[in-house]
This record gives C-alpha cells, structure tokens and sequence, in this order.
C-alpha cells in the first residue's frame, strides 16, 4: 500500500501542484506515516541506519511477521526488488498458512517457467478460503500458461477439471468464452455466453462476441461471424432513449483566443450508439472491409431494419448511414439520414446527425436550416448552436445571419460573457 501512495503524497514530477493528502482509514494513515519517515531520513542522511534497525529487529524475531511486512514495504518504496522478494519468502516462512501469505505463495509459484501441475493444486488446495470464482480464474491463468509453454497434457489436464463446476459471471465469462474457444469447444463456449446472458443483469462485454466472431472469420465462416458481431450490438441497445433530448456539443481545443469553436465530428458518440459501441461498431466495419466483406454487414443490418417497426428501426439504419461514411459514400449516407429525420422528426439526435453531415457535405444552407430547428427545440444547448451558426456562417460570408445572431446572444443574460470570446473575424462580418 505504501508504494500505491508514494505518489500521491510526495509527487516526484517537476511542476506539479502538491495537494494536501488525507488518509482514508487507518491502513492508510500507517502507509503514509511510513513513506513520509522513509522521505525524512533520506533527507537527514540516515537511510542506511533506519532501515538496519528495521533488519536487527527481524533478526531478533524471525516470527515478528509486522516487521517483516514493514520491512518488505521499506524495500519495495526504495525500488530493491531482490531484497523485497527476500523478505517475502521470510513471511512466507514465518507464517505459511496466512490467507494472505498463501496468495503470495501462489503468485510465486505462477512466475515460476517450469510450475509444477501438482504443487500448484496442492497449494490452491491449501487456499481453501478462496471464492470458487478466485480459484478459476487461478486455474485459467495457469493453463493460458501451460498452452503458452506448449505443455499440452498439463493444460488438457486442468482444462478438463475446471468443466466439473464452472463459476459464470461478469468476471469470469470472457476468460471462459475465451478458453473453450482456444481448446475449440466452440459449442460449449456458446452454452456460456448463452447462460451468461440468461443470468446477469448487464449484457456482455463486446470482447465475448468478438472471441466467437473471430474464431467463425478464421474457419472462414462469414456469416457465422457476422451474426455474433450483430449480437453485440441488439445485447447492447440502450433500454431507453429520450427523443427529446441529445447530448452536448463537444469543443475544440482551446486556442489563444481563448475563443473554442463547437465540434461537428461525425459519427460521433449519441444516445443510440454511445462512445464504445460506436467504436466497436466502426472496428468491426473495418476488419471486414480489409477482406473485402464489409456487403455481409451491409445486408444483415438492412435486414433488420426491413422488418423493425417504429423506433428500433433508428439503430440498424444509423449503422447503415455510419458504413457508408467510412466507406466514403456520402451522399448514401446523407440519403439515410434525411429519410431517418422525416420519419422521426421529433428526435434531436437524428438532427443532430443530420447537421454534421450536411456541414461535412458543404451543405450550409441546409445545416443553418437545421440549427434554427435545434436552437428551438433544444434550449439546454442553445448557446452552442448559436456559436455553430456563427461559425458557419462567417465561413460562407452571410453577414446578416452573423447580425442575427450576435443580436440574440447580447440579448441573452449570458450574452456579454459570451461575445468576448467570439473569434476575431466576426468583427468584419458585422
């Protein structure tokens, strides 16, 4: 713990802003007194002799396991990992049936290149306190090694004993999946997922599906491997989405105007394809253009938007819109989401969308058109599509637009504030 607090109370970076640190109970408030005095005698010259004492009194009582640790702690602060380990191996000595001593064993034995299969089930027999769930993910630790070291029947072995009682849960699933997928127990990696999902209260990790999809793209089984990325994204849908309301512009970095302009990035994070999803989606439409296989995504989320009904159709057509962006058909893509606007015209996201590719699209009339839409629609964020609309209309030179809009912005009670860090060129348009 003292080597996890170092840096929070004696920062060792040059500029840094020191803030007062504050333990947060008692174990804390230990670490920390020992790393200030560890501090202190470096300062006064007398390490050597602080530490010796420490030694003399562990000599004194080998049994002394508080000494010890501190010692281990002293050795760890100071970056002496030979000694460390040294002392270590001392408290595992002093004290071997210590719950906390025999995890220590055990990360030990796990370092080892040439571990024994039975002295590592006799010591996690020997941890007989540990969850269930804390002697698997041990155990799936210990074979990844064994395959990594190409001991087969060492692996084979474990693999085969850990399928007897199987702990599934948020923890353990994408190790599992993962596992039976190496061993290709692709079934019964399936059977996991399967009961996963039917027993915890949040969808699985894009990791889990990504493992089968892959699996399905290297036995050159496209479609397979398609419906597991597509069963991400249908586990992952947001429970509920408020038409009403969209989330707030992003800025650029500041400059030396002090002046930020509002970003029209697109795709861009929403409501319907937050920041992980969106990412995932985007690296999934990548791996399969690089095998000239990007139609299959194509076709799959086409067809469920054919047959989805009202607002579930929102998702698979975004998706279609965001494929024909990155594949660089943009006019395909602006197609899309004009058509997702009419049909749902209440929805600020969609609009949104529709004002970021219509900029990108050089389409200005047609996104100060929908900015007026957004400024009364949605007040939260009225400030910044003001700002969007002076900027747009600066680059394209409609002075009256620019007039309009300053005269709203002094009207408002933040309006002064604001127009201090309008970017200079404004000036001339008025």
């Amino acid at each position: 713990m003292a080597a996890n607090l170092l840096h929070r109370i004696r920062p060792d970076y040059m500029y840094s802003q020191r803030q007062d640190w504050n333990p947060r109970n008692f174990e804390e408030a230990q670490a920390g007194a020992l790393v200030q005095l560890n501090f202190i005698m470096k300062e006064k010259g007398k390490h050597d002799e602080f530490v010796a004492q420490y030694e003399e009194n562990a000599a004194k009582n080998p049994k002394d396991t508080q000494t010890l640790e501190l010692l281990a702690q002293l050795y760890i602060l100071n970056r002496n990992h030979e000694k460390s380990q040294q002392i270590t191996e001392r408290l595992i000595a002093a004290s071997p049936n210590k719950p906390e001593y025999l995890t220590l064993q055990m990360e030990k034995l796990l370092s080892e290149t040439d571990l024994d299969l039975e002295k590592f089930m006799e010591q996690l027999d020997r941890m007989s306190w540990m969850t269930p769930e804390s002697r698997q993910v041990y155990i799936i630790e210990t074979i990844t090694s064994f395959r990594s070291q190409a001991r087969t029947k060492d692996a084979e072995k474990l693999f085969n004993g850990l399928k007897d009682d199987l702990v599934i849960n948020d923890i353990t699933a994408y190790r599992l999946v993962s596992l039976y997928v190496d061993f290709g127990k692709i079934d019964d990696a399936k059977k996991i997922l399967d009961e996963f999902q039917s027993t915890s209260t949040k969808p699985p990790s894009s990791g889990i599906y990504n493992v089968l999809a892959r699996w399905y793209l290297k036995e050159g089984k496209i479609d397979e491997a398609v419906a597991f990325h597509k069963k991400y994204f249908d586990s992952s849908k947001p429970r509920k989405v408020n038409p009403r309301r969209t989330t707030t512009l992003g800025r650029s970095n500041y400059s030396y105007s002090g002046y930020s302009s509002p970003q029209y990035t697109f795709p861009s994070p929403t409501t319907y394809y937050d920041s992980s999803r969106l990412q995932y989606l985007q690296r999934v439409f990548n791996e399969y253009w690089v095998i000239n296989q990007h139609q299959k995504l194509y076709d799959v989320f086409q067809s469920d938007l054919d047959s989805a009904k009202g607002k579930d159709r929102i998702f698979p057509a975004l998706a279609i819109s965001y494929f024909s962006w990155w594949e660089n058909k943009r006019e395909g893509s602006h197609k899309i989401l004009a058509e997702l606007q009419k049909e749902f015209p209440e929805d600020l996201t969609l609009k949104k969308n529709a004002l970021f590719v219509s900029i990108h699209s050089g389409e200005h009339k047609t996104a100060l058109s929908l900015l007026k839409e957004l400024t009364e629609n949605d007040p939260r964020n009225r400030q910044q599509y003001y700002d969007l609309t002076i900027q747009i209309a600066v680059h394209i030179g409609d002075s009256l637009t620019v007039r309009e809009m300053i005269t709203k912005i002094l009207s408002s009670p933040v309006g002064v504030r604001s127009c201090i860090s309008c970017p200079k060129n404004f000036n001339s348009q008025v």
